[in-house]
């Protein structure tokens, strides 16, 4: 074997050492966990093989070295894989120790650098049926609207209720109207036939907009945020003063909204796929 083989052979083992140790396991041990989490079955060898683009033989190393720390459980009989119960105990002990509104941070001041307006979080309460404003980055404006947190309000008025109400299951919906209807908040049947239309528009469209619903003069805009389960649970988006309101910031505005709803709900646990 001649001088110029041996250096490529050489080389070649190093970039092989390098991505098999290192980084390179790192890297994949991360992408293996987060595939892992994105099943609600378990999975097949080949199937995370196919998924991660890498060999089945890599893979199935991974795999042993992580069912021997508990992050992952093999079903010897069907030769499947499951998040193991190491796995569970961490991600759990994560969550407990960091509320929506501390995760959502992020995005909100990501929103306000995108726009420079106020950004807020909107959670539901679906067994009251109602919302409430949970956390908010301000923006750099002298003049804009500052909503009260923390005080539940109607599902039916405000687009950053009505990007909640718009992806609540159908039997979900018509309680949260029923309600609206008792407590006076929906005057007529017309008025309940327009909510529904509008309904329909926001989940077509994937944000809610509304003028001076709440506050007279503010534009709201919002964009729906899901959970692990796919649920909507909460909403994020905008709150600008009227006056400084123009049609033609609104597809920045509401795509910005959206982008940044679908950030938090894949932080949340979500996947869209």
């Amino acid at each position: 074997m001649n001088t110029t083989s041996l250096i490529r052979d050489s080389e070649k083992t190093r970039i092989r050492t390098v991505s098999d140790t290192g980084t390179g396991t790192v890297l994949r041990v991360v992408r293996l966990l987060g595939a892992l989490s994105e099943y609600s079955h378990d999975v097949s060898l080949s199937e995370l093989s196919e998924k991660l683009k890498l060999p089945a033989s890599t893979v199935h190393r991974l795999l042993d070295l992580l069912s021997k720390e508990g992050m992952v459980e093999r079903d010897q009989d069907l030769r499947l894989y499951r998040p193991g119960l190491e796995f569970y105990r961490i991600a759990s002990s994560i969550h407990s120790k960091r509320s929506i509104q501390d995760i959502a941070m992020r995005f909100l001041k990501n929103a306000v650098l995108e726009n420079d307006e106020n950004a807020y979080l909107g959670i539901l309460d679906l067994q009251a049926k109602k919302m409430m404003m949970a956390a908010v980055a301000e923006s750099s404006h002298l003049l804009s609207y500052r909503v009260v947190l923390n005080e539940l309000l109607p599902l039916v008025k405000g687009a950053s209720a009505l990007a909640m109400t718009a992806w609540l299951e159908e039997s979900e919906c018509s309680q949260v109207i029923e309600q609206s209807i008792q407590a006076g908040i929906i005057a007529n049947h017309d008025e309940r036939l327009k909510i529904l239309d509008e309904l329909i528009i926001i989940r077509q469209q994937g944000f809610a907009i509304s003028f001076g619903e709440r506050i007279k003069g503010a534009v709201g805009i919002f964009a729906p945020v899901f959970n692990a389960q796919s649920r909507v649970i909460g909403s994020l988006g905008y709150t600008v003063p009227e006056m400084r309101f123009q049609k033609a910031n609104l597809p920045k505005l509401s795509a910005t909204a959206i982008n940044q709803a679908q950030l938090l709900s894949n932080a949340l646990g979500f996947n869209s796929k």
